[in-house]
Formats: C-alpha cells, structure tokens, sequence
C-alpha cells in the first residue's frame, strides 16, 4: 500500500477466511470523500484479481469514515 499511496493511512487484514473466499480489509488514518472510497475498491478490485488469479473479484466498502466509521473496511470475495 505504501508504495503506491503517500500519506494514504494503514492497510491491514482483518480477516482471512479462505474456505469461503472472503477477506476484510481495514483501512486507517485515510480520511477521504466518498466518491474516492469506489476508486479505491477499483484499485483493491484489480490487486486483487492478480493475487487470487480468478476472473471474478468482487470488493464492497463495508464501512466509511464518512459514515461515522472508525476506517474504512472493504469486503474481498472471489
């Protein structure tokens, strides 16, 4: 994450649940609008495509800083 993102806050696995394809992610100290939480999914979507090797990569923002969350927290499932 770092190393593409400057200044772009903490990213770390919550997470990890491979028997049924899903991981949570938690994104901290990245206090953004909104628009920019659907960029990030598009960015998290295509990381992720490469990482699991599967067609179908789906990343749902499933809490915001915008929306009175803590961070930012994004669901993964292929």
């Amino acid at each position: 994450w770092r190393r593409y993102f400057i200044n772009a806050g903490n990213l770390e696995v919550e997470k990890i649940d491979e028997a049924n394809h899903n991981i949570i992610i938690k994104l901290t100290e990245f206090d953004i609008h909104p628009l920019y939480c659907k960029q990030i999914e598009g960015v998290i979507t295509q990381i992720f495509s490469y990482v699991v090797k599967e067609r179908y990569v789906q990343v749902k923002e499933i809490e915001c800083t915008f929306n009175k969350g803590d961070s930012h927290r994004f669901s993964i499932t292929w």
